[in-house]
């Protein structure tokens, strides 16, 4: 390989590293966190299951696509457990703020506590 190929592979390695490794938090949170559906972690963990134990001794590997199955369902399980998380999990697990339009969140002195009454 010559140095132009060396220093092409670097610069993609160092713009995508970055974020495979937030993905990759990102999807082991989620795995562990209680307010995700147990279902959705659920098929999350049959992916991963699905790529450690060597299933080639069950089913030969005749097929064609060699380890690409192994890479649809990595992306599938992926997609599943973002795609079915809530929203507030995601963002707390990327720690990113959450945008809350509630006055009481904006200035907690101008909110007025007070108790209604239905008139029947």
């Amino acid at each position: 390989m010559n140095r132009l190929g060396i220093s092409l592979l670097f610069l993609i390695l160092s713009r995508f590293i970055p974020t495979f490794i937030s993905l990759t938090r990102l999807l082991i949170k989620l795995l562990w966190d209680k307010r995700v559906n147990l279902f959705v972690r659920l098929i999350a963990w049959l992916c991963i299951a699905y790529l450690i134990i060597p299933s080639r001794l069950f089913i030969p590997d005749s097929l064609p696509f060699g380890m690409l199955d192994d890479v649809i369902v990595a992306i599938i399980g992926a997609i599943i457990l973002i795609r079915f998380s809530p929203q507030e999990v995601i963002d707390e697990a990327l720690n990113k703020k959450t945008n809350n339009k509630r006055p009481e969140d904006e200035d907690p002195d101008n909110v007025v506590d007070g108790k209604g009454k239905l008139d029947e």
